[in-house]
């Protein structure tokens, strides 16, 4: 088995990464810069759609060694591969798009890249030069609101992307260009979150010095004030010293800033009872002795609420208070006993430090921590899984929760579409060394579907051999469904459970249940639709329907199931207004 991807990046033994992305001549064209920078960091693949004003930059990844180009079937599933491509492989996900029409496209899939914290690069092609302030409205603009105006605005879309990138760069110049492609990269990378580079046409195969490239980037945070995070640590140290009854929460942050293996570390040699939160799945060791459940404000398990609440001292690693991170902000902790560590700052009870990173506190904490003072655990009992009463079909919610965690094994990599089935995951153990993706937060119906071929390309990339299982429901299927054809192009293989209930059950629950604008329309040929995506003799994939417990059963002990040699698609029936404990609970918040 490959072991999971390096938590840093690029991986500190990818020397050949470093090698691929340099070249001995003296001058490149500016798209093969780019394109050898991001080969340094381990990225070898490209997402996006060919456009008349990116093309000529898309001639360029083929003169990077290890570098592929992977057309989507449009430019918002590109931007979700790339997400999941991000998220897998811990380096940049990167997606290139054409001006305008494109890059509004794409816009949705990088707000929820910049809400949940995953880098992604987007390269927009834009319109030369020469005729950006010049007269005449070129295609792909949308004209100004001034009808005097004699030339439109170029840069309208640039201004668009403000609140949903943590940098963008617009070059005008290819000499200034490469520095700039440098400090974008950086920022992305430093942050965690995306960027837009902007590349007029005419200047896409303009030279520039490739000197640069000898000059690594800096893709770790320096720590500016070493003695202050070691005081911090010390301070968090004491106070864990002191409690009677301390817990630890694993959350998202911890795992987008790359820190996860020392916060289990730190876990596997204090022995402190451990939670994860819904973004946090499987930042944490799931089958550790002292892991107890995923918290989640009101919506955790019945006890678990209760237990971590009453901990004198609660050390949340990257935390990331969200809506639907924190029950619906239904947290109730006592503030003295929290400990916030962030990428920004940490928060000791109510003492507030600014600046300070919390990667370079938790790695002061494991140096000087002594184990003899921590406080020795008492694992709380009393802590159950919520039971659903029957559905009306033969297969529950709750039924198949509990067939997949029995099903699930070390290794593998499991995503979940944005729909009601992703409530379950929280009350599903996952085995060890699995990887757990989705959009939690964001929320995005359609995500992922597009994003597990990211996942998988990525896979691939790394050589990783885990299964990959998709948890995906019918109606947002509907949202991105023409990336199954995408999977067959890229021997992408998943095994796909498809949830039919009919249309739109999280929004029947939420508001309208027999409301007209939550349906959909029914009936879709699931276990056809990988023929009429191409695979006409039916040789690449396999589909089954599931419309009992004992077929449900069956089909998850089967050994096909463990092979991946095929897609494997499994139509599972379910009820309309059948959803998860959780997700019913969360609407009397």
């Amino acid at each position: 088995m490959v072991p999971i991807p390096n938590p840093s990046y690029p991986s500190e033994t990818d020397l050949a990464a470093m090698v691929e992305g340099t070249t001995t001549a003296a001058q490149i064209p500016f798209g093969e810069y780019v394109f050898r920078r991001l080969r340094q960091l381990s990225v070898k693949s490209i997402f996006g759609v060919p456009g008349d004003f990116n093309m000529n930059l898309l001639d360029h990844i083929g003169s990077v060694e290890n570098l592929k180009w992977v057309g989507c079937c449009n430019e918002l599933n590109a931007g979700y591969a790339a997400d999941g491509y991000a998220r897998f492989s811990r380096t940049l996900g990167v997606s290139v798009v054409t001006y305008g029409v494109g890059e509004l496209s794409i816009m949705n899939a990088i707000g929820g890249s910049y809400a949940e914290w995953v880098p992604q690069l987007v390269i927009v092609g834009t319109s030369p030069m020469s005729k950006k302030s010049a007269p005449g409205q070129v295609h792909h603009l949308v004209p100004t609101r001034d009808p005097y105006a004699v030339a439109p605005d170029h840069h309208v879309y640039e201004k668009m992307v403000d609140g949903i990138c943590i940098a963008k760069e617009s070059v005008e110049d290819v000499n200034a260009g490469v520095q700039q492609v440098d400090a974008l990269i950086e920022a992305i990378l430093a942050n965690v979150r995306p960027g837009y580079l902007f590349l007029p046409i005419d200047l896409q195969d303009a030279l520039v010095d490739s000197s640069r490239l000898n000059i690594p980037l800096k893709t770790t945070a320096v720590d500016s004030d070493p003695a202050a995070s070691k005081q911090v640590a010390e301070n968090i140290l004491e106070k864990l010293y002191n409690s009677k009854n301390p817990a630890i929460i694993g959350d998202i942050l911890t795992d987008r800033f790359h820190v996860s293996h020392w916060v289990r570390d730190f876990v596997n040699r204090t022995k402190i009872n451990n939670y994860s939160t819904p973004m946090g799945k499987t930042v944490l060791d799931e089958t550790n002795e002292s892991y107890i459940a995923e918290y989640n404000g009101k919506l955790s398990n019945p006890g678990v609420k209760e237990t971590i609440e009453a901990s004198d001292c609660v050390l949340h690693f990257g935390s990331y208070l969200a809506e639907t991170n924190t029950g619906i902000y239904s947290s109730d902790f006592d503030e003295d006993a929290l400990v916030l560590l962030t990428p920004y700052y940490v928060q000791i009870g109510k003492k507030l430090v600014k600046g300070v990173n919390f990667s370079h506190v938790i790695k002061h904490m494991l140096e000087l921590i002594d184990i003899s003072k921590v406080p020795t655990p008492v694992r709380p009992v009393g802590i159950n899984t919520i039971v659903n009463t029957p559905s009306p079909a033969d297969i529950s919610q709750t039924f198949l929760a509990a067939q997949v965690e029995k099903y699930l094994q070390p290794n593998d990599v499991v995503i979940a579409e944005t729909c009601s089935f992703q409530f379950a995951f929280s009350d599903i153990r996952l085995p060890k060394n699995a990887l757990y993706f989705a959009q939690a937060f964001y929320l995005s119906i359609g995500y992922a579907l597009p994003a597990t071929l990211g996942i998988g390309v990525a896979m691939k990339d790394s050589g990783y051999e885990g299964r990959m299982i998709l948890f995906q429901g019918d109606g947002s299927a509907q949202m991105t469904i023409q990336e199954f054809a995408t999977y067959l192009r890229q021997d992408i293989k998943p095994t796909i459970f498809l949830l039919n209930n009919n249309g739109y059950t999280v929004e029947r629950i939420i508001h309208g249940p027999n409301q007209l604008y939550n349906d959909i329309q029914p009936d879709w040929d699931w276990r056809g639709i990988f023929k009429t995506f191409g695979d006409k003799e039916g040789k690449r994939h396999f589909t089954k329907k599931i419309a009992t417990k004992e077929e449900l059963v069956s089909t998850l002990a089967d050994e096909k199931l463990a092979k991946q040699t095929q897609i494997q698609l499994y139509e599972v029936i379910l009820d309309k207004m059948d959803v998860p404990w959780r997700f019913s609970a969360m609407q009397t918040l």
